[in-house]
């Protein structure tokens, strides 16, 4: 995880080019979301899933954790709303 990247929204110039163009991109939106959680989570997803992603040959790839802090009563369809809203779908 690029620590310089966790201000910056997905759709940068400077940070799109440095993502593989296969990827993983997941959201931790628990009230208590924090960098140094998502690292870990990255760190493990990545290591819990290095055999099927190497077997299956996507070529390089990734797996992004991103810090989504929302307070407990956003319901789940706001969450998935925000998610989307990040990426800017």
């Amino acid at each position: 995880m690029c620590r310089h990247c966790l201000d910056k929204k997905p759709r940068d110039g400077a940070i799109r080019a440095l993502r593989p163009s296969f990827g993983f991109v997941v959201y931790d939106t628990t009230e208590t979301a924090r960098p140094a959680r998502s690292v870990r989570l990255a760190h493990a997803l990545f290591d819990h899933t290095r055999m099927n992603r190497d077997t299956i040959r996507y070529g390089v790839d990734r797996i992004e954790v991103v810090t989504l802090s929302l307070l407990n009563f956003f319901s789940v369809d706001q969450r998935a709303k925000a998610c989307m809203l990040h990426l800017d779908f």
